[in-house]
């Protein structure tokens, strides 16, 4: 029989999975954490964790199921202190990004209805929600914990659910996948041997909190008694990120290309840290960055990885030689994780798309789930790729609408919807656009209802609506008016997203 613990609102969960995975973190004590140049040892950070889970627990004295907790602090100390709080007062955490419009902010809130908000003090988006209940001082940066008045609807969620993690989903919709502690513990356990992280290292992150790779990073280092050093100033900041990696002297990094190519495109020379290690994952990985990355970090192994949200990040991993990169072909993504499983399509070894099940998997998407037991047994990716001859994994396209923004996914549905929105519009399309440094932009195609009207008013009026309700990545980077015969469609009258996507990519130089 599972162990059971008492929370702040007298309720009584399993606790075996959620006091396994916050023993293992407990394990790895010499950890010293690096925050921009300002440091916290093992038992201050305790201290703090300590401090922000008596909180919670006080805010969410009256839930009737495991509090859901929104976690609203960039990638820092506090961040990394907030999930291990959320964990420690028996609730569920989702993290809110930065860049998140007050109308994203709101239909968020009401879909997750959490009952405590975690939030820096000054956040202005979160003035008029709920009741403060105390601050917390974390390296200088004071945050807030409120709770959310309210009768919440129900959640069909377990006692081992410990993360709904925001995802685009394979459908490219806006989702939430139900994170488990039993698949964060597994996947965490994976990364850490995999690298052979250990005391010696220092990690350095500067991932986004809103992606859960930032706490699958912070996690694994704590777990396994690393020093980690937090960069909270983002990549954009180019030489000063250089001169941290170097001054922290760290041994690891992961990013995506992306990431990767704004670093090193403002930097000229090697790096002067001891790096062991750097991982690249989220997109696929440019031939011309393999070169940049080995001679910015000579004496690193380039790890190229592959993973999604659904599966608590990593799916397969492989170092990278000089014998995998060909100028025609894509570079493997390589083997997968211990306790990962892979299938391709019904076809094997054909092109497919790439199916993943194993003990990492989300136990499915919130939306989808009708009662505590149900979990899905395999999730199609919406990745196409095929097992080679070294029994390695090459992803060689997608099948999915969504557009991946600098590892950020974009629904176009979601943009779509809101410039249907504005009186003059017939129809809107957008679709992904190829960029060197992002990946993709999304583009939008405008065709408007007859007799037309003042077609630069109308795309105005649509990209001021863009503007106020969605955040950056999401806003179609160029639009263009066209006839609603020149929206590729689809015998069923739906818009064909793989003629769009070539039709977009065509024309995007004279857009």
């Amino acid at each position: 029989m599972a162990s059971e613990a008492p929370n702040a609102g007298g309720r009584r969960i399993q606790a075996d999975a959620r006091t396994s995975l916050l023993s293992y973190l407990d394990d790895g004590r010499p950890l010293a954490i690096d925050e921009s140049g300002r440091r916290v040892d093992r038992n201050e950070f305790d201290h703090l964790v300590g401090a922000i889970a008596e909180l919670v627990y006080y805010a969410a004295a009256t839930s009737q199921q495991p509090s859901r907790v929104a976690v609203c602090i960039p990638t820092s100390v506090a961040y990394l202190a907030s999930v291990i709080s959320v964990w420690k007062a028996d609730g569920i955490g989702f993290t809110i990004g930065q860049d998140t419009t007050a109308a994203e902010l709101e239909r968020l809130l009401d879909k997750v209805q959490p009952s405590v908000l975690i939030h820096a003090r000054g956040d202005a988006r979160y003035a008029g929600h709920g009741i403060v209940v105390g601050e917390v001082d974390a390296l200088g940066r004071p945050i807030v914990v409120r709770h959310l008045d309210g009768t919440r609807k129900p959640l069909p969620l377990s006692p081992d659910d410990a993360w709904l993690a925001g995802t685009s989903g394979s459908t490219g919709e806006s989702r939430h996948a139900v994170l488990t502690f039993t698949a964060l513990e597994h996947n965490i356990r994976s990364t850490a041997e995999l690298l052979q992280l250990g005391p010696a290292d220092r990690v350095a992150v500067f991932t986004k909190s809103q992606f859960t790779y930032a706490m699958v990073q912070m996690t694994s280092a704590l777990a396994a008694g690393c020093d980690l050093a937090i960069w909270s100033h983002g990549v954009g900041t180019g030489k000063s990120l250089w001169r941290y990696l170097e001054d922290v002297r760290a041994t690891g990094i992961s990013a995506n290309p992306t990431a990767f190519s704004m670093l090193l495109r403002r930097v000229s020379t090697r790096s002067q840290a001891p790096m062991r290690y750097v991982m690249t994952a989220g997109q696929a990985l440019p031939h011309r960055l393999v070169g940049e990355i080995r001679q910015a970090f000579p004496q690193a192994v380039l790890i190229n990885a592959y993973g999604c949200t659904e599966n608590t990040n990593r799916i397969a991993w492989s170092a990278v030689s000089s014998s995998q990169v060909s100028p025609d072909q894509p570079i493997p993504v390589g083997r997968t994780i211990p306790g990962v499983e892979i299938v391709i399509g019904d076809r094997p070894p054909h092109t497919g798309e790439v199916g993943v099940s194993g003990s990492s998997l989300m136990r499915g998407y919130l939306d989808d789930l009708r009662t505590p037991d149900d979990r899905i047994a395999r999730l199609w990716t919406g990745d196409l790729g095929f097992v080679n001859k070294a029994g390695e994994l090459v992803l060689t396209g997608r099948v999915k609408t969504v557009i991946n923004v600098a590892n950020e996914p974009v629904s176009p549905e979601e943009v779509e919807r809101l410039a249907l929105t504005v009186d003059d519009v017939s129809e809107c399309a957008v679709g992904g656009v190829e960029h060197d440094l992002l990946g993709e932009v999304p583009y939008a195609l405008l065709s408007l209802k007859p007799p037309g009207g003042d077609s630069e008013q109308v795309v105005a009026r649509v990209q001021n609506l863009w503007k106020t309700a969605l955040s950056p990545t999401k806003r179609p980077l160029q639009v263009r008016v066209v006839a609603d015969s020149e929206i590729p469609r689809t015998q069923y009258g739906k818009i064909d997203r793989r003629r769009l996507k070539e039709l977009l990519n065509e024309r995007s130089e004279g857009m």
